[in-house]
């Protein structure tokens, strides 16, 4: 890390952590391959902390790791590579949780978001350690929770039927699931081969450096991939803990997801926290400094933008 955030080491954002450790494996520094994945990593040695502080200041980190991987990192160092684990965006909200139906104006009636479902704008580009327990209860335990069951406490029964017949509706995808998707005649496609290739995908040319022709490379599959899905091969036909249906029903998310954060990151020029172009290394807050949004309409996602609000601190450039 003394080549990448000399001041900072291994604590110096994660981002920038991410990038240092693929490029070490990149440039053959990695060393370690996993013999199942055939993934790179480096190692984590915390060795040199010893027994004691290690249980006081890590010992959930020194727990999993036993249980998952066999491995004391008391005596052993930590195979590391980076993973996404947190979805720094999320349902476009106003600053109380509520669903917005477009960018600033119009509001979903009840209906609301918190945490890491909802995007309030409280980690930009990039989220810092321990911000989302923030986002948790500042949303989720206050501003949030509290409006919406003001909201709920107050809202007349009527309400309740906004945008039509609501057991209507819940009965219509009840039946695109349980009769179109799971009693339909026997698909040739596989879904844990086409999640396979979309995971594969994903992190070749959607991972922790991206650019135009890898990003172009990754939406033609991802496309080809959400064509073959409708014709995907459902084995458990049960109506109870039908793990099966649960794996396909999120597949069908996880493309549609996919698809849209790499139209995203291709119109997106320029570098901002943890979305890094090699051939766009430089933020460009002239042209950048806003959100991406997507809208849902009846002719495919509706790309936008949104302003980034900006109070107390105005972005700097970052120096480790």
């Amino acid at each position: 890390m003394k080549n990448y955030a000399p001041s900072r080491m291994e604590l110096a954002p994660r981002d920038i952590v991410s990038r240092s450790i693929v490029t070490e494996c990149l440039q053959g520094r990695g060393g370690f391959v996993d013999e199942e994945s055939g993934l790179c990593y480096v190692l984590l040695d915390l060795r040199h902390l010893g027994e004691e502080k290690i249980n006081k200041r890590l010992p959930m980190i020194r727990e999993i790791v036993i249980k998952t991987l066999g491995i004391d990192p008391v005596d052993e160092p930590i195979p590391v590579r980076p993973a996404m684990h947190y979805m720094m965006g999320g349902v476009h909200v106003d600053l109380y949780g509520q669903v917005m139906l477009d960018e600033d104006k119009t509001r979903v009636p009840n209906l609301w978001a918190a945490g890491e479902a909802a995007n309030v704008s409280v980690h930009g580009a990039n989220r810092l350690g321990s911000n989302s327990l923030s986002e948790c209860l500042v949303w989720g335990g206050r501003l949030t929770g509290a409006a919406a069951a003001r909201y709920a406490m107050s809202a007349p029964d009527s309400m309740l039927d906004y945008g039509g017949d609501i057991a209507t509706k819940v009965a219509n995808e009840e039946s695109r699931i349980f009769d179109k998707l799971l009693h339909k005649e026997v698909g040739a496609e596989n879904p844990y081969s086409i999640r396979e290739e979309m995971n594969r995908t994903m992190d070749t040319y959607v991972y922790v450096f991206r650019d135009k022709s890898g990003l172009e490379e990754a939406y033609s599959t991802i496309k080809r991939l959400r064509e073959r899905f409708p014709n995907v091969r459902i084995e458990d036909k049960g109506r109870y803990y039908n793990t099966n249906l649960r794996d396909v029903l999120e597949l069908d998310f996880l493309l549609e997801q996919a698809e849209l954060i790499i139209v995203g990151a291709l119109t997106r020029t320029e570098s901002r926290g943890a979305h890094y172009r090699l051939d766009y290394p430089k933020r460009d807050d002239a042209n950048w400094l806003k959100h991406t949004l997507y809208f849902y309409t009846t002719d495919g996602p509706r790309l936008s933008y949104v302003p980034v609000r900006i109070t107390r601190w105005k972005p700097e450039e970052r120096k480790y």
